[in-house]
């Protein structure tokens, strides 16, 4: 075991390789003598998770501007390294972009989930942003991502993380169009932040008695051991029970309540 970098400056540190992937737990023990010559010890426990190397990004990313949504999507080009290689993973990551005078400057950050997908014959995740930010930037090609992360959807455990990409523009002429168009960005929009909404979402959003019908569901956390939420409280509600009494992750619970809301007509 090592990891301790400088000598005598109070602060400890260790490393060590693990054999396979899964769970860990660990516990620190350290003891000795305090200034006054007494002895004491300290402990800590910790839960750590391991992952196994599954994809390397391979420095090729393209983008590609889409008119008709105003996207400019990214599509970063992996290397699979296992064979049942995850589908979709935790991704995020900084765009900087180019101004007038060809100063790099910062446009916005992307991420959410992305969907491992095939582009033009290259295994590849998707990072969309909004052209509206790189108008709000006055910023255009060359644009290069940084502090890129790809996670374990499940643990959120980092298994690439790279300092910056160069990015490719596929259809530079469709950008410039957008980019020097005669129009300003001044404000901030939900669809900027969020992406666009699938269509039964806009449709609700635009229903001025959306609300009217809606129906309340007593969720309970995504580990208990049952809905501390009484039905006799809540006319009318709905009582999510399934899960009970699991130990689930997020995204498992997540995808059951998914499956709950359609089942139940939301």
């Amino acid at each position: 075991l090592h990891g301790d970098e400088e000598a005598n400056d109070g602060i400890f540190g260790v490393e060590f390789q693990p054999s396979e992937e899964g769970y860990y737990k660990g516990r620190v023990v350290i003891g000795g003598l305090d200034p006054e010559g007494k002895t004491f010890v300290r402990t800590v426990d910790m839960l750590m998770y391991t992952a196994i190397d599954t994809l390397d990004t391979t420095g090729n990313v393209q983008a590609v501007v889409e008119s008709s949504t105003e996207l400019l999507k990214f599509y970063v080009e992996v290397d699979r390294l296992v064979d049942d290689l995850p589908t979709v993973f935790k991704t995020y990551s900084e765009v900087y972009g180019t101004d007038a005078s060809g100063n790099e400057v910062p446009v916005a950050w992307v991420g959410g989930l992305s969907e491992l997908q095939n582009y033009n014959g290259l295994d590849t995740l998707e990072f969309n942003m909004n052209l509206k930010w790189a108008k709000m930037a006055g910023a255009s090609a060359p644009f290069t991502l940084k502090n890129l992360r790809i996670q374990e959807v499940e643990s959120s455990d980092p298994i690439e993380i790279v300092a910056s990409l160069p990015v490719t523009v596929v259809n530079t002429a469709e950008l410039d169009a957008y980019t020097l168009a005669d129009f300003e960005v001044t404000e901030i929009t939900l669809e900027m932040r969020e992406g666009e909404a699938p269509e039964h979402i806009k449709a609700a959003r635009s229903s001025a008695t959306a609300c009217d019908n809606g129906r309340l569901v007593l969720i309970h956390g995504y580990c208990a051991s049952n809905n501390p939420f009484p039905e006799a409280d809540y006319p009318g509600a709905v009582r999510y029970m399934g899960g009970v009494g699991q130990s689930l992750t997020h995204d498992e619970f997540a995808q059951e309540l998914v499956e709950f809301f359609d089942k139940e007509g939301f």
